[in-house]
């Protein structure tokens, strides 16, 4: 498991969250038992470094997310891959916008990508180890930076 003290993109997946959709995250404590609508949300960038960054979570946090910006509007329910596609790019533009090698050069970031996950998927991803886990309230929320493949 990752320590989420060292994950640069913990900080600001976090600050993102609250500032968004007023949705606090803390270190997961426990298990990070499979969600019933597992989602995987990628986005890439390029420029002083080549590299991804991914979101592993479930489809209600994004509509809690909707729903939290947007009350109780009959479409907040179905906007949730919408908010969790722009919390994913809110977090990539934060971390690069104080990304310590880029010294005024630009990366260019690519369309976020959504997948379900199964869950064998949910199993494989985790055993991994690379996501750093948190709870956002009660909902798993995992994130990593990896190598742009």
């Amino acid at each position: 498991m990752v320590d989420i003290e060292n994950c640069i993109a913990v900080r600001h997946l976090v600050d993102a969250l609250e500032r968004m959709a007023f949705i606090s995250a803390l270190p997961l404590e426990g298990t990070a038992s499979k969600p019933a609508s597992a989602l995987l949300l990628r986005i890439g960038f390029r420029g002083p470094a080549n590299m991804r960054i991914e979101i592993l979570t479930d489809e209600a946090l994004g509509s809690l997310m909707a729903a939290n910006v947007m009350g109780d509007c009959p479409d907040a329910l179905f906007r949730g891959r919408d908010a969790l596609k722009e919390l994913l790019n809110v977090t990539c533009g934060s971390l690069l916008s104080q990304w310590p090698s880029a010294e005024g050069r630009n990366f260019e970031m690519s369309i976020p990508e959504v997948q379900p996950v199964d869950a064998a998927g949910w199993e494989q991803l985790l055993a991994e180890g690379d996501f750093a886990l948190l709870d956002a309230e009660g909902h798993i929320l995992g994130i990593r930076l990896a190598d742009r493949k």
